[in-house]
């Protein structure tokens, strides 16, 4: 992805991730190559399986509050706010969170 391959390397990870589905390694590239390049419905997606994978992963739901602000999902940025609010509020994480994840 470095050297310009976007779509092979899209590709590659996702022959990864169906091939090793929990892998987070590579679903946490996916998501980010995907939100690099605004395939921002297909982040959120990659997203959502980080979060069956480690629900207490604060870091993959503050991209998620990220990306639906940005979308203007502002009902969907709420819910990531809270839900990292729940059980990190005193990590940076939760701190980014109060502090970004508002309309």
């Amino acid at each position: 992805a470095n050297v310009g391959s976007t779509e092979e390397s899209i590709f590659e990870l996702k022959k990864i991730s169906n091939s090793i589905p929990r892998d987070q390694d590579s679903l946490l590239n996916l998501a980010a190559l995907q939100e690099q390049n605004r395939l921002f419905e297909d982040a959120i997606t990659t997203r959502q399986k980080i979060a069956i994978l480690d629900p207490y992963n604060a870091t993959n739901y503050l991209q998620l509050g990220r990306t639906f602000k940005y979308l203007g999902d502002y009902n969907s940025m709420d819910q990531m706010r809270e839900k990292i609010l729940s059980f990190a509020s005193k990590t940076n994480e939760g701190k980014s969170a109060a502090a970004e994840l508002v309309r």
